[in-house]
């Protein structure tokens, strides 16, 4: 399962300085026969900017799995399975 949640500043009309802090968390329960499999994630982060013209977003996120998890999961790129990421991004709307 997965719960977001999301609060905006300002950001009224097209231009309007504004700022929005986030949160988000999720689970994954592969195998429900299977104890200490779980795998989860956090993230927080702010987007601020113009309404509708430019936000800047910075992120961090944390995602790690159980000792159980299964070997199939555990095989694929280890950032998909456990990782910590601060993640700061620009866009621009025209």
């Amino acid at each position: 399962g997965r719960i977001l949640a999301a609060w905006r500043l300002g950001g009224v009309l097209r231009g309007d300085a504004y700022a929005e802090p986030f949160v988000m968390a999720s689970a994954l329960e592969p195998d429900l026969e299977l104890d200490n499999d779980l795998m989860w994630e956090g993230v927080g982060g702010l987007n601020a900017g113009q309404w509708r013209l430019w936000r800047l977003q910075v992120q961090f996120e944390v995602r790690k799995k159980s000792d159980g998890t299964p070997a199939e999961l555990s095989a694929l790129k280890k950032n998909l399975a456990s990782r910590r990421a601060l993640l700061v991004q620009l866009e621009v709307s025209f």
